[in-house]
């Protein structure tokens, strides 16, 4: 009976999470096409089309019209393609309902992915209360709106989303690992963003701490070396899917395209900055927008 009372009030609190979320995000859907949706959306002239699908896979100026944009993104232009279809034209109440929907199975599948977590470090009752709060509190930080607003930065959430579904039948489907079906949605992250790259890094990360519970000393104990071989068995399929698809992308990226980024070493000064920066909006969301527009450091004497 205490049982079922616990589980009827946790019930209660998620609904009345998602009555919040669903509110805090009520008047995004109103939201228009903005800054790099003009040339990868408004104007391209191949998301008009779902004929046009198999060409995002051979073709990356299908992305934009600006040459210097055309990056090999194929599952993102897919996914506008499908929204414009659905919509019936440039409609972006279906671009912001796809992103959202998007979204909230992220939030989902957070919670069981980091339940599943909680639950292999240690048993307790209140690991489903712990997990719904760091939840709520990724769902909520209005850090957060600077991409599910921004419609063609779909591509930072997608690319997350396609990672922890992969995580997510990587976790809860032991015996089906043989067959590597966690893959194809790392596929379709890395075909989303190169950012989905780090899911071999975070796989070993998991393998590692939770199934083998091996500790970082370990690294350095011999007596640890068969269960270290056996972490790299379980992530070598996806480390190798990952290292053909970046040499793909890379094959695929156009002479003309540029990232923006400038010069590497000044782009390396600013990253720091830039994390310290994220961080704390995760904290304290101040300064939000949706194109900062901010240049790379100089130097490292940069005041910032």
């Amino acid at each position: 009976m205490e049982y079922l009372k616990r589980e009827w009030r946790f019930i209660t609190l998620t609904f009345f999470i998602f009555i919040i979320f669903l509110i805090s995000y009520s008047n995004h859907f109103i939201n228009g096409f903005h800054f790099d949706d003009s040339h990868t959306i408004v104007d391209n002239p191949y998301i008009r089309s779902i004929k046009n699908i198999p060409k995002f896979y051979t073709d990356p100026s299908t992305f934009s019209t600006l040459p210097n944009h055309q990056s090999y993104r194929p599952f993102v232009t897919t996914t506008l393609t499908l929204d414009y279809w659905f919509g019936k034209g440039l409609n972006p109440k279906y671009f912001h309902l796809s992103m959202f929907i998007n979204y909230t199975i992220l939030i989902v599948l957070l919670f069981f992915f980091f339940f599943k977590i909680m639950n292999i470090s240690f048993t307790n009752e209140i690991n489903k209360i712990l997990v719904l709060f760091s939840i709520s509190w990724y769902a909520l930080n209005v850090s957060n709106a600077e991409t599910i607003n921004y419609i063609i930065s779909r591509s930072d959430s997608l690319s997350t989303l396609m990672m922890i579904i992969s995580f997510v039948i990587f976790i809860y489907y032991p015996k089906k690992r043989k067959y590597l079906l966690y893959l194809i949605p790392v596929i379709l992250g890395m075909l989303t963003k190169e950012t989905a790259a780090v899911f071999p890094i975070l796989l070993f990360c998991y393998v590692f701490l939770f199934e083998e519970k091996l500790t970082f000393h370990d690294l350095l104990n011999k007596k640890s070396w068969r269960q270290i071989q056996r972490v790299f068995k379980v992530i070598l399929p996806s480390l190798l899917i990952t290292i053909f698809l970046i040499i793909i992308i890379l094959k695929m990226e156009q002479n003309h395209y540029s990232s923006g980024g400038g010069s590497r070493i000044p782009y390396l000064f600013t990253q720091p900055y830039i994390i310290l920066h994220y961080f704390l909006n995760f904290f304290s969301p101040v300064n939000l927008s949706a194109d900062s527009d901010w240049k790379p450091f100089s130097s490292i004497s940069d005041e910032r």
